[in-house]
């Protein structure tokens, strides 16, 4: 009976320990003892030489002009936050819209893009929080690399970056 219940603590306990042993030392194991300090640095790297601001865990602030220089350096997907309505009239040339009024964890837009890019989300002026409160969103989501950029939709416009909609 007794060599039974040591099989069975053996068989029991051992892959345990050693399940949490592999989980510690792989970047890949479940947030047990994790960190997302490597997620900071591969942040800190994403933004090398550009003005970018921590506003929150993991969600950086940026402007305009630094967003066009990060353009050069990666693939960036841009996110719209305003309604509808307003990203017809006058958008940054090939972003989405995900409006945070009506943000759905099941929109197909959303259920479509990759995780792991470098995701840029904007509304109209800095006036405007719908960029950072749907950054939060996205963010709980499980999206990794997050900026807002601060300036808004005005900021890029006045700077005259690439645009697209009806509205010059």
């Amino acid at each position: 009976m007794r060599s039974k219940i040591i099989t069975f603590l053996t068989l029991i306990i051992l892959p345990i320990i050693i399940g949490l042993a592999y989980n510690s030392i792989t970047p890949f194991g479940l947030n047990i003892f994790h960190t997302n300090k490597k997620h900071f640095e591969s942040s800190s790297l994403l933004f090398h030489g550009i003005n970018a601001t921590k506003v929150n865990s993991d969600i950086f602030s940026l402007i305009s002009k630094d967003v066009w220089k990060l353009n050069d350096r990666h693939i960036i997907v841009f996110i719209d936050a305003r309604d509808p309505w307003e990203y017809s009239k006058k958008r940054i040339a090939n972003s989405i819209n995900i409006p945070q009024f009506s943000f759905d964890l099941n929109d197909p837009k959303l259920l479509a893009l990759n995780k792991e890019n470098l995701f840029v989300i904007y509304c109209s002026s800095e006036d405007c929080d719908l960029s950072f409160l749907l950054a939060k969103e996205l963010k709980r989501a499980k999206f990794k690399n997050l900026a807002i950029m601060k300036d808004g939709i005005e900021g890029w416009k006045n700077n005259g970056l690439p645009m697209e909609g009806c509205e010059p």
